[in-house]
Formats: C-alpha cells, structure tokens, sequence
C-alpha cells in the first residue's frame, strides 16, 4: 500500500467516524486503530497539524508534506461524502451538520467563556496527538 493512499485512508475514516458519531472516543478510537494499521505506512498523520509537526522536526520534505495535506484533503472530503452517504445530518451553511453547529451554538451560548474552551481543548488534543506522534515515530 502507498504511503499517501495510507494517509487517505485513515484521514478518511477518522473523519467519516467522527461525523457520524459526533463522539470523542470514537473518533479518537478509530485514530488509534487507523495509527496501529497504518502507521507502519503513514506514520500516523491523518492530521495536517501532525504532518507539519514532523516536517518542522525534519522528518519530512516540504514536497512530502504538500503531498500529505493532499492525501489528508482528499480523505476528509471523502469521509464527509460518506457520512452524507450514510444518512448524515443536514448540512448548515457553515458547512458543518446541524446538529453539531445547534449544540456548538448551545454550549458557547451557556459556557461563560464563549467559545475559548473550544479552541484550548482543541489546542490542547491537537498538541497531545502531535507529541505522541512525534515520540513514537521520531524518538
């Protein structure tokens, strides 16, 4: 199997998982599973902040990481049709389900900080995803 057909893939899943199931651990779990089958290939990527984490380290090209980003582009867009596929929600004119954009709208109208939670736990994870990448795969 190809590298980049690799990062496709896995990007592919994660995010067709992680739209239907507007689950954590499941999403997270399917990036556990597509990390262990893949990972061998694809070094575990599926995430643009991973893949410029290992070309800052130098462990990929910038040609190599343009190649990434489209293999991860592909594979979520890809994983979107899927989950439209599938019997997905509506799709807002954010571009993002219903559902998901009705609860993000709920949760930052009752959290006293708007939407900074969202933002730090998204820094937060993607930094936890990127450093355990990184130590696996470069140490």
């Amino acid at each position: 199997m190809n590298r980049l057909f690799a990062e496709f893939l896995g990007t592919f899943f994660w995010c067709t998982v992680a739209l239907a199931s507007r689950d954590m651990l499941a999403a997270a779990c399917v990036l556990v599973v597509m990390t262990w089958s893949l990972g061998y290939l694809a070094a575990g990527n599926f995430n643009p902040a991973v893949t410029v984490a290992l070309w800052l380290r130098g462990k990929m090209g910038k040609t190599e990481m343009l190649r990434c980003f489209a293999a991860q582009f592909s594979g979520a867009l890809a994983g979107f049709a899927a989950f439209r596929l599938l019997g997905g929600a509506p799709i807002s004119a954010t571009g993002l389900p219903e559902p998901l954009v009705r609860s993000l709208a709920d949760a930052t109208a009752s959290a006293p900080m708007g939407m900074a939670p969202f933002i730090f736990g998204e820094f937060l994870f993607t930094f936890l995803l990127a450093s355990t990448v990184l130590h696996v795969t470069t140490a």
